[in-house]
């Protein structure tokens, strides 16, 4: 198979004319005459600016924000801050942050000058350059970065590494270029077999834009970042005030936390500080900021000593309670108070951790679930299996990939992953070893450097602590250590200790699913790790993180494969090569081959009545078709 890389760069300009359409959508016409006839009082309006020579917009941008792509009208209308590009018919519709009934803007509101938008023309590094009948000018020096690497002592959001794309400076842009020109600029870039000549979603691997240059005589290298780098959003977005509790004193301006799952010590603030004193009162609590929802219960509320206090009143709504106050207790002892309960109602389960990093980005990032911005198949299939509680309550500064998605992704020894086409995937470590479909080998052929094959012993432990259902208020956790290893690791390798794993911080709430993630850690760190390290011509387009891989280590005519998970892909799109590693799963052996297609490999295990520890296989082959095995 021989490949090319193609781009679609956007280039800004200003859209002038919006016109209001329907149930607070917005629309503008590129295509067709330059009158549009209002199909709420068939007025007839004049279009500024209607051209035929746009080929796709990329990226819309509205005071500094970007809106979130869609592919149907329907994902359009189900997220708040969005536009789609009907391609057909030349129409940009636009979904505004405020959601409201038909024509919410009214039609005063119709002009509007705060929005720009990338318009897409193209680059390729070669002569075949027309696809989907537009031409792409070979302009392409150089594309390094967009690399993806999984740490296992660290899982998370995985996303590109610093990455950059050079072009020939043909058009002599390095005399006219600004900052507006190299900042914010959407990028798409695609990998695609030579044969092709029709660009799908499926061929892109990145999508981003321009963050700064550089530049020779000769060339403009433009740094890149993804188009969602900016999803880190506040995991408290909100800040308590003196207007809304006029009694809150000095804690005027502190954060209000946020809850999420299964809590069973919450963080709380004192809205009535200054009305108590030393005699016996109420407290009143904000338990979390009901900005982001109601939360579902509280169950109970503690003291610094963990002692039951009585709970007089809760307004799940408000996401307030009410607590008697003993006599002699001063208003500043009440700091490190909790609270046990459920929290924010949300869709799905409400302490399934998948299910809280869908609300997460919702509440928080305003980014729907729907199949533009998320992976779908995967996740709801994922969403299934990963059903160990979790729980959450936070008061930070810090975003919400610190402070949700990294502890659940810990807790579930999985990543949450931005594809190439820039929706948001899911992807869990399984490390037993079941027979698995379709797995790709690379070849020995197909490798351009001997395999480097790393025996490392820095992981492996004789015990392992694991931190577990924390307490918001006390900066604590509940812990438990195994030692069921202990003998035979200091028997065979001399090695007693716990670092460099412990303790594992998660945020499971119960004891059982720590048992079963600890089990899982102890299996991978009871010998030392093996991992292989290759360089090859085979592109992997079809494989994801954690997948399992071959690679042959043996000598040619004398093929010996070991089969692992992926960790890292590290590509080469101007040599057109991957170095790729993977952990090595000890004895594994693939049995059973379903053909499989399309992004992944993963397999989800469901437990079939007890009859069969493994129970039905369903292999996830990407394009919403289930095999069995």
């Amino acid at each position: 198979m021989s490949w090319l890389i193609i781009t679609k760069q956007g280039n800004k300009t200003e859209l002038v004319d919006l016109f209001a359409y329907k149930q607070g959508l917005w629309l503008f016409m590129f295509f067709g005459d330059e009158t549009y006839t209002d199909p709420y009082d068939s007025s007839v309006w004049t279009w500024e600016g209607v051209t035929n020579d746009v080929d796709e917009i990329l990226v819309i941008i509205y005071k500094g924000v970007f809106l979130i792509r869609t592919e149907s009208e329907a994902d359009l209308l189900a997220q708040d801050g969005s536009f789609y590009w009907d391609d057909v018919n030349g129409i940009l519709y636009v979904h505004w942050f405020d959601f409201g009934d038909d024509y919410y803007f009214g039609r005063s509101l119709g002009r509007l000058s705060q929005i720009v938008a990338g318009f897409a023309n193209g680059y390729s590094d070669t002569s075949q350059n027309v696809y989907d009948s537009f031409f792409y000018d070979p302009t392409i020096l150089d594309v390094s970065g967009l690399s993806k690497k999984a740490d296992l002592t660290k899982l998370g959001l995985v996303t590109f590494d610093d990455s950059s794309i050079t072009l020939t400076d043909q058009p002599n842009n390095l005399y006219t270029q600004t900052g507006e020109d190299s900042v914010g600029i959407p990028l798409w870039v695609y990998l695609v077999d030579k044969s092709d000549t029709v660009l799908t979603d499926e061929m892109r691997i990145f999508t981003g834009v321009y963050n700064g240059y550089k530049h020779s005589r000769a060339a403009m290298q433009y740094q890149i970042v993804e188009t969602r780098f900016f999803q880190n959003m506040p995991v408290c977005p909100n800040s308590i005030s003196v207007d809304d509790f006029a009694d809150i004193g000095d804690l005027d301006g502190s954060l209000i936390p946020t809850a999420w799952g299964q809590i069973r010590r919450g963080k709380m603030i004192l809205t009535n500080y200054e009305a108590l004193s030393t005699a016996a009162g109420t407290a009143i609590f904000l338990v979390a900021d009901p900005a982001l929802g109601a939360i579902l219960a509280v169950s109970n509320v503690y003291d610094e000593a963990g002692e039951v206090q009585a709970i007089t009143m809760t307004n799940l709504t408000a996401c307030l309670i009410s607590v008697t106050k003993p006599v002699d207790i001063a208003p500043g002892d009440l700091k490190n108070w909790s609270w046990a309960g459920q929290g924010y109602d949300i869709d799905g389960t409400y302490n399934n951790g998948l299910d809280i990093i869908r609300a997460a980005y919702l509440l928080l990032a305003n980014i729907s679930y729907t199949t533009s911005t998320f992976d779908t198949f995967v996740w709801d299939a994922a969403t299934l299996i990963e059903d160990s509680a979790i729980g959450i309550s936070v008061q930070s500064e810090k975003g919400l990939v610190e402070e949700i998605i990294e502890p659940i992704t810990t807790s579930l020894q999985g990543v949450v992953e931005i594809l190439g086409d820039g929706r948001i995937s899911w992807a869990s470590r399984d490390t037993s070893e079941i027979p698995i479909i379709d797995i790709p080998i690379i070849s020995a052929q197909d490798q351009l450097e001997l395999p480097q094959i790393d025996v490392n012993p820095s992981e492996v432990v004789s015990e392992l602590q694991v931190n577990y259902s924390p307490d918001a208020a006390l900066n604590e956790t509940l812990s438990k250590i195994y030692s069921e290893n202990w003998e035979d690791v200091v028997t065979k390798y001399s090695i007693d200790r716990r670092d460099p794993l412990s303790p594992v911080e998660t945020v499971l709430a119960d004891e059982a699913d720590v048992d079963t993630l600890a089990a899982e850690l102890m299996e991978t760190s009871t010998d030392p790790t093996r991992y292989i390290t290759t360089q090859t011509t085979d592109l992997l387009t079809n494989v994801r993180f954690f997948d399992i891989v071959g690679i042959d280590i043996g000598t040619f005519g004398n093929e010996f494969i070991e089969y692992g998970e992926l960790l890292s892909i590290i590509p080469n799109y101007n040599e057109f090569t991957h170095d790729i590693r993977i952990r090595v799963i000890p004895d594994y052996s693939p049995l059973l081959y379903v053909q499989g297609q399309g992004f992944s490999n993963q397999l989800i295990n469901t437990i079939n009545d007890g009859m069969s520890d493994k129970g039905i296989n369903q292999i996830s082959n990407g394009f919403g078709v289930t095999d069995y095995i």
